[in-house]
């Protein structure tokens, strides 16, 4: 009975206790609790204390003793480059020993080195900058580079090493793209192989193929631009030098080419040539029809090459058994080393006479699309070169189809760079043939004044004027001082048409000169021929309010043989050799306006609505280029008679497409005394003069 009992006993008490510490955790507000643990160390072992409400808690210690405390430690031998490093460590508690070891640094090496090129090697030395260990190493010789720039011969191409030591590099063989060509005048057939990397290129001549004939045109293949002057000019060059070597001419054509190639080379008396005509029976008789000035006479007409005449002389007695002919030379007060030198900055103030052109709403803005540095113009594709050192010179070959080498330092190759920059300025290589005539024809007006005191002048400066000497009749007028006369523009036309492969010659009458231009203007795939004359699109008017000016004709921008012999101009030169200009066109159906109102109209005025509209482009210029107040501009423009019969309903119309805009500026115009009539729509050609208010 005693073992049960003390049993019930324990229970009790332990009944008891847990009735007590219940008692004593009751609280009314909160039965929740939180731990913090405390570390322990190498000598006692850590817990975490339990914290009641109201302040009490209780701990629980930890199964196991903490971690040693150690101290910095000590070395017992030192890291360095090649070995490790020994630290021991004592714990301040227990004085247990702790031994670690840090990884040898390695050496740091700085390097030195000796020059390697491509021809020689060079050497590394490596010193380190904890220990100065040190070694050295051969540094090979560096691999030859190209600079870049690719040479070729027959071979191959290749590029230069860029250290300058002479070596080639990426040297290979050309690898070709294959053009072929189909000619169609007397030269074979022939594939052009251009190397796909370099400038390389040359033709595979099909001596095989057939030869065809050459089409001539004024004088110039039309197909493939050779100057008939290349079938003579061996024979004029080795002949002729004196009378028993006599140069053979059998037709008119090569009579004139004779004397293009007299005039080209400025062949004086002292270097003549002598000829026979073996066309004709010649007699000296001058009653007799074939008289010798007959034939030379219209040859000498024909000639192109230059504007200045020629000597010709023969026997004046029995059978005509030789010819001479030769340039204007100092025996004949002329010196061509004077040609072109007396500029209008030379004149006398009583011959100078200039007026202001005034400005034109027909007169397109410049594209300068081009570029400071374009070179690619289209006359470098012609077939034949030329070198020329003389204006005239330059002239012949651009009218006559070469590409002209200029020699360096010459006054060629001056105005050809003036030529090649007016050109970056005034066209767009998306301009069609057409308007790229247009865009010079236009540049020719504004740009260039005419020099209207040389044509009458009869001394300069106190000596007789030699027209011969005077820049206007030249190139060196339009180029380097924008004066010239007829001779100077027509030439400057061909030169600039040239430059862009637009096949254009300059003809003469008797007191003129003017152009002939190869175009397709109807868009029909075939080209025809049409004259224009720059210099008549300028003409001298007398206005009451400004003076004398000159004032931008769009009449002379395309028309026929015809409508230029109707008003007495007839050329004397290229005649009967294929470049009548025949077929018909309306010039002002080939100008437009409209830009600044997003539209495309050209100057043939058809409708009131159509005049409007010109009067709103009009208004819309006057408003944006804020031009000073009395400046005058012009506007050139047909007007039917479908749509305005006479001059009082012309007037009617100006004032009422007039009215439909701001009043910025005035207008009056100037009346046609007559109609005129292109491609069987007649109407009238007058002007209008527009003068900001």
């Amino acid at each position: 009975m005693k073992k049960p009992l003390a049993l019930i006993v324990v229970l009790l008490v332990v009944i008891c206790a847990l009735l007590a510490f219940t008692a004593c955790n009751d609280d009314s507000q909160s039965t929740s609790s939180f731990a913090t643990h405390f570390d322990g160390t190498c000598q006692e072992k850590g817990f975490t204390r339990y914290t009641l409400p109201g302040g009490r808690y209780y701990d629980v210690y930890d199964k196991e003793f903490g971690d040693h405390v150690y101290d910095d430690g000590t070395t017992i031998s030192a890291q360095s480059c090649t070995a490790n490093g020994v630290v021991e460590y004592t714990c301040t508690l227990c004085e247990h020993k702790d031994t670690r070891v840090s990884e040898k640094l390695g050496h740091d090496y700085a390097v030195s080195t000796s020059t390697a090129t491509c021809t020689q090697a060079g050497t590394a030395t490596y010193t380190c900058s904890r220990c100065e260990d040190s070694y050295t190493q051969e540094v090979t010789a560096l691999p030859h580079i190209g600079d870049g720039t690719i040479l070729h011969d027959d071979n191959g191409h290749w590029q230069l090493c860029k250290y300058g030591c002479g070596t080639k590099c990426e040297s290979a063989s050309h690898s070709f793209d294959k053009t072929f060509v189909q000619t169609i005048c007397t030269e074979y057939n022939y594939t052009i192989l251009a190397c796909k990397v370099c400038d390389y290129t040359y033709n595979e001549i099909d001596y095989d193929s057939k030869l065809n004939s050459h089409t001539y045109e004024a004088y110039t293949c039309k197909f493939c631009q050779r100057d008939m002057l290349l079938d003579y000019i061996d024979t004029f060059e080795s002949k002729g030098n004196e009378r028993s070597n006599l140069i053979p001419i059998k037709s008119e054509q090569e009579l004139t080419l004779l004397f293009d190639y007299i005039t080209l080379f400025h062949l004086t008396s002292d270097n003549k040539k002598y000829f026979k005509l073996e066309y004709v029976s010649l007699s000296t008789d001058s009653n007799a029809d074939n008289h010798v000035m007959k034939y030379l006479s219209k040859a000498i007409d024909l000639h192109t090459a230059a504007n200045w005449g020629l000597s010709v002389g023969y026997p004046q007695s029995g059978e005509v058994t030789y010819i001479s002919a030769y340039c204007l030379s100092n025996n004949t007060n002329r010196d061509y080393s004077k040609l072109a030198t007396i500029t209008p900055n030379d004149y006398d103030d009583d011959i100078k006479e200039t007026y202001t052109q005034l400005h034109s709403y027909q007169f397109d803005e410049y594209p300068n699309t081009r570029g400071a540095s374009f070179e690619n113009f289209p006359y470098k594709k012609r077939n034949y070169q030329m070198t020329v050192s003389t204006s005239d010179q330059l002239f012949y070959a651009f009218e006559h189809g070469y590409t002209p080498i200029a020699r360096d330092g010459s006054i060629a190759q001056t105005i050809l760079n003036k030529a090649k920059d007016v050109s970056r300025k005034i066209i767009d290589d998306k301009m069609s043939d057409l308007d790229k005539v247009r865009a010079i024809y236009l540049w020719l007006v504004k740009e260039v004044q005419y020099d209207h005191g040389i044509v009458d002048a009869q001394e300069i400066n106190g000596e007789a004027r030699v027209w011969q000497y005077c820049s206007s009749y030249y190139l060196e007028g339009v180029f380097l001082y924008n004066i010239a006369v007829c001779d100077g523009i027509s030439k400057a036309f061909c030169v600039l048409a040239g430059m862009e492969n637009i096949k254009c010659i300059r003809v003469t009458s008797k007191d003129h000169a003017w152009n002939k231009i190869w175009l397709d203007v109807d868009g029909d795939g075939e080209k025809e021929w049409y004259a224009t004359d720059a210099t008549w699109a300028n003409k001298k008017q007398t206005l009451s309010s400004k003076g004398t000016n000159e004032v931008l004709s769009v009449d002379d921008l395309l028309f026929t043989d015809t409508q230029k012999a109707a008003l007495g101009q007839s050329a004397n030169n290229y005649k009967d050799v294929g470049c009548d200009a025949v077929t018909q066109t309306n010039p002002y159906s080939h100008v437009y306006y409209g830009e600044k109102m997003d539209d495309s109209c050209d100057y043939v005025i058809e409708s009131e609505e159509e005049f409007i509209a010109l009067f709103a482009y009009i208004a819309a210029c006057v408003a944006s280029e804020n031009k000073a107040v009395g400046t005058t501009v012009t506007v050139d423009l047909f007007i039917t008679v479908e749509y305005c019969a006479n001059s009082e309903a012309i007037a009617d119309a100006v004032k009422v497409a007039f009215s439909k805009h701001n009043k910025g500026y005035s207008v009056s115009r100037t009346v046609p005394s007559s109609t005129d009539t292109y491609d069987g729509v007649e109407g009238y050609s007058f002007t209008l003069y527009i003068t900001i208010r």
